[in-house]
């Protein structure tokens, strides 16, 4: 019992340094608009950030990015224009529209990354990579 007591002892100190590490950092909700279009033999490539909200659990911002995606989906499925719908629950919406493709792509990533900056290739939405860092 002695050796065991010790044992939790110096392993206790590692956890809650390591829980400490994770509540500096908080989780943020983005939605990702772009737009691919043509006109007059151009492709123009429009892409917008919309932040939501920061929560310190991940486990809340996935919550909300699900309810964005579900309400994001309903409005889309009732918009005419938008045709051959393809969805990705809970990551990804996407249509085609007249004269070009619509998407929306929703994350939720480290307070620490700015996604409106160039994205790291970690950061897909579907990739626990970032999340594995906290």
């Amino acid at each position: 019992m002695k050796k065991l007591a010790g044992a939790c002892i110096i392993v206790s100190p590692m956890t809650i340094s390591v829980g400490e590490a994770r509540t500096d950092c908080s989780w943020v909700a983005w939605t990702k608009n772009r737009l691919i279009s043509t006109s007059e033999g151009k492709i123009h490539d429009e892409v917008t950030w919309e932040v939501h909200s920061a929560f310190e659990k991940r486990a809340q911002c996935v919550e909300l990015r699900e309810r964005l995606w579900k309400e994001a989906a309903k409005e889309v499925e009732s918009t005419p224009y938008f045709t051959n719908l393809k969805t990705l629950f809970p990551d990804k919406l996407s249509a085609e529209v007249p004269d070009g493709s619509w998407e929306k792509a929703f994350y939720c990533l480290p307070d620490r990354i700015d996604p409106r900056r160039k994205l790291p290739d970690f950061a897909d939405p579907r990739s626990k990579s970032v999340e594995a860092e906290h």
